[in-house]
């Protein structure tokens, strides 16, 4: 794996010494990180903004392909509706009806509730931009680790229309369009409309369910936008937008060392040489739905803007996943779970943002949320023995185990910031952000059983905090610009999803608080032919939620949602933009990430302190190779080459290596060609092209670890996808 990462590297080192001439300057990125427009590289914060072009000229076309551009970002994937979003060591795998994420996801500012409701399409997007570290003041509660926006492309003044068409190995096809212009005077309109599908990529070798797929696409989504301009100073804009998923189960394989891959080398030895190969006897399914709806008024006096947003989302998320990929025969157990979650969502934001171009700058705002989630979850448990006593059985024993869980949610903020230029070069900023929210709860669980206790409680709990901002900006010269910053996040308390108890389901846990202290450096270099910034932080957490799998015996294991530790998140990420003058036409970019995050205190047991938190790799790293060949008819020819590498990350607090994701390298290809007149481009592309066997999941099932040995049921894992190739065909009219 580090000999193909090297000769990739190889070529992309022959590739930017290939020819020599001058370049043009680097261009200018705008943000809205801070609620109005300002300078990617005069914002006082931790940015990564990928563009149109960005995403587009690398085949982004969801959360995943995110992941590889912004440093210090992890994305894990235990199944279609749970997403695990990581940012500097800092996400969550909670999905119980009274649990919140992390890392949040916001659609033009809307913020996103569930994670299942976060597999967003990214076709059609004017900018993505990921905010890493807590951003309590301006973004809200439960940004702890660090916000993902999403800013779709609003409807243009002139008519035009653009799409594309994909077919590739596995089956894959993909069609996407759009098409936007007036409606009436002042009145615009847009549609996009997008479907992808892909056979499985994890295949079953059970005899029952022998050859079947699993982990494949079969997505469609649309959104339609409305933009009116009534007056001068009043801009409208309505988005509705629907997106679903029908596919099956997750398809997972079994880690070395465990009780279950020990049996894979003896049952079915072909399990041991292919990943992408699982025992289940069952396929299961995914089933999404996501619907939205948002109204944005921005109406501008002469000193201020108002702005409105109004948010509607509902989520329908249903699963059933064979999570142990054996059939009892195998070691004498066997587990399907299930999932039934119904979320809906209503936010409305009023905002009032200063214009008056004046040394003072102030935004403030007021927010509401109210949360709806009602899911249901079971697991049926088989056993050809006795759970209680470990003895053979005549008959195969199931035990049916459902949990019922109805939350609502009422969550409302106050937040203001003010900015002032101490003179020419040097602004300071100061914010603060209360919130205040209630979750009512009730659980139930059924039905009693020889390894769980029935239940029916309800309860409640309100959750309120402070989270203040400070920031101080120097522009040390043209060329660079520096800042230091603390800032606060909370992720608001809950209740465990699943409990074992009526007192753990009745039982909230507490808010996690994280405190964030940051300095960055911003540079536009080398006449302005090299973008460098770099930003340096520490990030304490108190109260950190944790779902940990607690071991009850070598066949049976509970989750549980405790604030379970402190932690400390520290580090140093890079991203770098270069046009070398010794080549023409030639882009180098990328990113690089030292993350040093740890449990200071892990409460439930003491051996972990001083491990590594989940989904934190010590050393991250992308770079990317754009070079342009302009053709003599006026038409362009685009190499893309890309490698990335990310170092291992365990998957629990007690970092049992078994149930660890492996380092990994991985290397994509794109050649694009684009016509003269820019209307019409096809690329030739390959993602993986080295075939690399990697995981993109692991958790572990009852592992141990005794005098320094691990051993145990399972680690069952999620491996990645393997090579894709394929042709894609865009135009693009005005």
């Amino acid at each position: 794996m580090a000999k193909k990462s090297l000769i990739t590297l190889a070529i992309l080192t022959t590739c930017a010494s290939a020819l020599a001439a001058d370049n043009k300057e680097l261009e200018q990125i705008e943000v809205v990180a801070q609620k109005r427009t300002t300078n990617l590289q005069k914002t006082p914060m931790a940015i990564t903004a990928l563009g149109a072009e960005a995403l587009e000229s690398s085949g982004i076309n969801d959360l995943t392909g995110i992941e590889t551009r912004v440093p210090g970002m992890s994305m894990g994937t235990f199944n279609l509706g749970q997403p695990q979003l990581y940012i500097r060591g800092i996400g969550s795998n909670a999905d119980g009806a009274g649990a919140d994420n992390s890392v949040v996801v916001f659609l033009d500012e809307v913020y996103i509730g569930r994670s299942a409701g976060a597999a967003l399409d990214l076709y059609d997007i004017e900018r993505v931009e990921v905010l890493r570290g807590p951003q309590g003041t301006l973004y809200g509660k439960n940004v702890v680790g660090g916000a993902i926006s999403v800013y779709s492309a609003k409807p243009d003044e002139q008519f035009y229309t653009k799409g594309m068409a994909t077919v590739g190995n596995f089956g894959a096809l993909t069609l996407k369009a759009a098409v936007s212009g007036e409606l009436a005077d002042q009145l615009y309109g847009k549609l996009a409309v997008s479907t992808k599908e892909r056979d499985g990529t994890v295949t079953s070798i059970h005899p029952s369910v022998y050859g079947e797929k699993m982990n494949d696409i079969n997505s469609q989504s649309a959104r339609y936008q409305m933009r009116y301009l009534p007056t001068s100073n009043v801009e409208i804009n309505f988005a509705v937008d629907y997106s679903q998923d029908d596919v099956a189960g997750v398809g997972r394989t079994q880690s070395e060392g465990t009780t279950l891959y020990t049996m894979a080398s003896i049952i079915e030895p072909r399990l041991l040489d292919d990943i992408h190969l699982t025992y289940a006897d069952s396929i299961g399914y995914q089933k999404r739905d996501a619907y939205g709806l948002t109204n944005r008024i921005d109406y501008t006096l002469d000193d201020i803007t108002i702005t409105s947003i109004t948010g509607a989302r509902k989520t329908s998320f249903d699963m059933s996943d064979d999570f142990l990929n054996v059939d009892i025969t195998f070691v004498g157990i066997d587990a399907v779970s299930y999932v039934d979650e119904e979320a809906s969502q209503f936010s409305q934001e009023l905002r009032f943002t200063s214009n008056y171009g004046s040394a003072l700058e102030w935004i403030s705002g007021l927010y509401y949320l109210y949360e709806k989630t009602d899911r249901i979850e079971s697991s049926d448990v088989s056993y050809s023995f006795d759970p209680t006593t470990y003895q053979p059985l005549d008959d195969v024993l199931e035990i049916p185990d459902i949990s019922e869980q109805y939350n609502e949610t009422n969550s409302y903020a106050v937040f203001g910031e003010f900015s002032y230029e101490l003179n020419e070069r040097t602004d300071i900023a100061v914010g603060g952000r209360y919130t205040t929210e209630t979750k009512d709860i009730q659980q139930i669980r059924s039905p009693q059983t020889i390894l769980n206790e029935a239940y029916d409680v309800t309860a409640d709990e309100t959750f309120s905090a402070f989270t203040p901002r400070v920031v101080l900006n120097h522009q040390l010269n043209d060329d660079m610009f520096i800042y230091g910053s603390v800032s606060r996040g909370f992720k608001s308390g809950g209740f465990a999803g699943f409990a074992s108890s009526a007192e753990a389901a009745s039982t909230p846990f507490k808010k996690e608080t994280a405190t964030n202290y940051e300095l960055g450096v911003k540079s536009q270099l080398l006449n302005n032919t090299l973008r460098l910034n770099i930003a340096a932080f520490m990030t304490d957490y108190k109260n950190l939620q944790v779902l940990e799998v607690v071991t009850i015996n070598e066949f049976r294991s509970i989750l549980l949602t405790t604030n379970a530790a402190d932690a400390t998140s520290q580090g140093v990420e890079v991203e770098y933009t270069y046009l070398p003058s010794f080549v023409e036409n030639l882009r180098i970019s990328g990113s690089y990430a030292y993350l040093d995050a740890t449990y200071d205190k892990y409460e439930p047991d003491p051996s972990a302190d001083g491990n590594y938190l989940r989904n934190a790799p010590k050393h991250s790293y992308n770079i990317i190779l754009n070079y342009d060949m302009y053709l003599d008819n006026g038409a362009i020819v685009t190499a893309n080459l890309e490698n990335r590498y990310k170092g291992k990350s365990y998957q629990d607090p007690l970092n049992f290596e078994t149930s660890a994701i492996p380092s990994y390298s991985l290397s994509n290809a794109r050649l694009t060609y684009t016509s003269a007149e820019q209307s019409w481009w096809v690329s030739v592309w390959s993602d993986n092209i080295f075939d690399e066997d990697y995981l993109v999941h692991n958790s572990p099932f009852s592992l141990s670890r005794v005098n320094g040995v691990e051993s145990g049921l399972a680690a069952p894992a999620m491996p990645g996808t393997p090579r894709t190739y394929g042709v894609t065909v865009g135009w693009d009219f005005y």
